[in-house]
Protein backbone atom coordinates (compact mmCIF):
# COMPACT_ATOMS: atom_id res chain seq x y z
CA UNK A 1 0.00 0.00 0.00
CA UNK A 2 2.86 2.38 0.76
CA UNK A 3 4.51 1.74 -2.61
CA UNK A 4 1.20 2.27 -4.39
CA UNK A 5 0.59 5.56 -2.57
CA UNK A 6 4.12 6.88 -3.07
CA UNK A 7 4.19 5.95 -6.73
CA UNK A 8 0.73 7.42 -7.29
CA UNK A 9 1.87 10.67 -5.67
CA UNK A 10 4.81 10.85 -8.10
CA UNK A 11 2.59 10.26 -11.16
CA UNK A 12 -0.07 12.74 -10.00
CA UNK A 13 2.59 15.36 -9.27
CA UNK A 14 4.06 14.85 -12.74
CA UNK A 15 0.65 15.25 -14.38
CA UNK A 16 -0.33 18.24 -12.23
CA UNK A 17 2.86 20.30 -12.65
CA UNK A 18 4.04 20.61 -16.29
CA UNK A 19 7.28 22.29 -15.17
CA UNK A 20 8.38 18.93 -13.74
CA UNK A 21 8.18 17.11 -17.05
CA UNK A 22 11.92 16.81 -17.57
CA UNK A 23 13.58 13.72 -19.00
CA UNK A 24 14.88 12.63 -15.60
CA UNK A 25 11.47 13.00 -13.98
CA UNK A 26 9.93 11.05 -16.88
CA UNK A 27 12.17 8.10 -16.02
CA UNK A 28 11.01 8.28 -12.41
CA UNK A 29 7.37 8.43 -13.57
CA UNK A 30 7.79 5.30 -15.68
CA UNK A 31 9.28 3.34 -12.81
CA UNK A 32 6.47 4.65 -10.60
CA UNK A 33 3.84 3.56 -13.12
CA UNK A 34 5.40 0.09 -13.19
CA UNK A 35 5.37 -0.01 -9.39
CA UNK A 36 1.69 1.00 -9.29
CA UNK A 37 0.77 -1.89 -11.56
CA UNK A 38 3.05 -4.26 -9.63
CA UNK A 39 1.26 -3.23 -6.43
CA UNK A 40 -2.09 -3.94 -8.05
CA UNK A 41 -0.84 -7.41 -8.94
CA UNK A 42 0.22 -8.03 -5.36
CA UNK A 43 -3.10 -6.69 -4.04
CA UNK A 44 -4.95 -9.55 -5.74
CA UNK A 45 -3.94 -11.64 -2.73
CA UNK A 46 -3.63 -15.41 -2.97
CA UNK A 47 -6.06 -16.54 -5.67
CA UNK A 48 -6.85 -20.19 -6.18
CA UNK A 49 -4.69 -22.19 -8.56
CA UNK A 50 -5.85 -22.23 -12.15
CA UNK A 51 -8.15 -19.25 -11.77
CA UNK A 52 -8.05 -16.25 -14.07
CA UNK A 53 -7.08 -14.09 -11.08
CA UNK A 54 -4.07 -16.35 -10.46
CA UNK A 55 -2.92 -16.00 -14.06
CA UNK A 56 -3.47 -12.22 -14.09
CA UNK A 57 -1.53 -11.86 -10.85
CA UNK A 58 1.37 -13.92 -12.20
CA UNK A 59 1.53 -11.86 -15.40
CA UNK A 60 1.31 -8.54 -13.51
CA UNK A 61 4.02 -9.54 -11.05
CA UNK A 62 6.34 -10.78 -13.80
CA UNK A 63 5.81 -7.98 -16.32
CA UNK A 64 5.71 -4.98 -14.00
CA UNK A 65 8.32 -6.31 -11.58
CA UNK A 66 10.69 -6.77 -14.50
CA UNK A 67 9.85 -3.39 -16.02
CA UNK A 68 10.49 -1.69 -12.68
CA UNK A 69 13.93 -3.31 -12.45
CA UNK A 70 14.72 -2.38 -16.05
CA UNK A 71 13.66 1.27 -15.53
CA UNK A 72 16.04 1.29 -12.57
CA UNK A 73 18.78 0.09 -14.92
CA UNK A 74 17.95 2.89 -17.36
CA UNK A 75 18.17 5.47 -14.59
CA UNK A 76 21.52 4.03 -13.51
CA UNK A 77 22.73 4.22 -17.11
CA UNK A 78 21.75 7.90 -17.37
CA UNK A 79 23.43 8.67 -14.04
CA UNK A 80 26.58 6.92 -15.26
CA UNK A 81 26.64 8.71 -18.62
CA UNK A 82 25.74 12.20 -17.42
CA UNK A 83 27.05 12.52 -13.89
CA UNK A 84 29.99 10.14 -13.84
CA UNK A 85 31.25 10.38 -17.42
CA UNK A 86 30.38 14.05 -17.97
CA UNK A 87 28.21 13.58 -21.04
CA UNK A 88 25.46 16.02 -21.92
CA UNK A 89 21.93 15.27 -20.73
CA UNK A 90 20.69 15.87 -24.29
CA UNK A 91 22.73 12.86 -25.38
CA UNK A 92 20.95 10.68 -22.83
CA UNK A 93 17.58 12.21 -23.70
CA UNK A 94 17.97 10.92 -27.24
CA UNK A 95 17.86 7.39 -25.80
CA UNK A 96 14.28 7.74 -24.52
CA UNK A 97 12.70 5.75 -27.35
CA UNK A 98 15.35 3.06 -27.01
CA UNK A 99 14.70 2.84 -23.28
CA UNK A 100 10.98 2.24 -23.92
CA UNK A 101 11.71 -0.45 -26.50
CA UNK A 102 14.24 -2.08 -24.16
CA UNK A 103 12.07 -2.01 -21.03
CA UNK A 104 8.68 -2.92 -22.47
CA UNK A 105 10.06 -5.33 -25.06
CA UNK A 106 12.26 -7.31 -22.67
CA UNK A 107 9.53 -7.30 -20.01
CA UNK A 108 7.04 -8.67 -22.54
CA UNK A 109 9.46 -11.34 -23.73
CA UNK A 110 10.26 -12.48 -20.19
CA UNK A 111 6.55 -12.54 -19.35
CA UNK A 112 5.60 -14.55 -22.43
CA UNK A 113 8.24 -17.25 -21.95
CA UNK A 114 6.75 -18.81 -18.76
CA UNK A 115 3.28 -18.53 -20.31
CA UNK A 116 4.37 -20.62 -23.31
CA UNK A 117 5.54 -23.42 -21.01
CA UNK A 118 2.53 -23.26 -18.67
CA UNK A 119 4.67 -22.36 -15.68
CA UNK A 120 2.44 -19.65 -14.20
CA UNK A 121 0.62 -20.91 -11.14
CA UNK A 122 0.74 -21.00 -7.36
CA UNK A 123 3.91 -19.94 -5.64
CA UNK A 124 4.58 -19.28 -1.99
CA UNK A 125 1.61 -17.11 -0.94
CA UNK A 126 0.71 -15.73 -4.38
CA UNK A 127 0.66 -16.74 -8.02
CA UNK A 128 3.80 -16.40 -10.09
CA UNK A 129 6.11 -19.14 -11.37
CA UNK A 130 4.61 -22.48 -10.28
CA UNK A 131 7.05 -23.93 -7.77
CA UNK A 132 5.62 -27.44 -8.03
CA UNK A 133 6.61 -27.70 -11.72
CA UNK A 134 10.12 -26.34 -11.02
CA UNK A 135 11.64 -28.42 -8.22
CA UNK A 136 14.94 -27.24 -6.78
Amino acid sequence: AISFCGSSFIVITYLRYPMLRSFIFQLVVWISASDIMYSIGNAIGNPSDGSAACYVQAVFIEFFGMSSALWTACIAYVVDRVYLKGRQLGEATSLKRGFHIFVWGLSALLTILPATTGNYGPSTGWCWIDVSSNPT
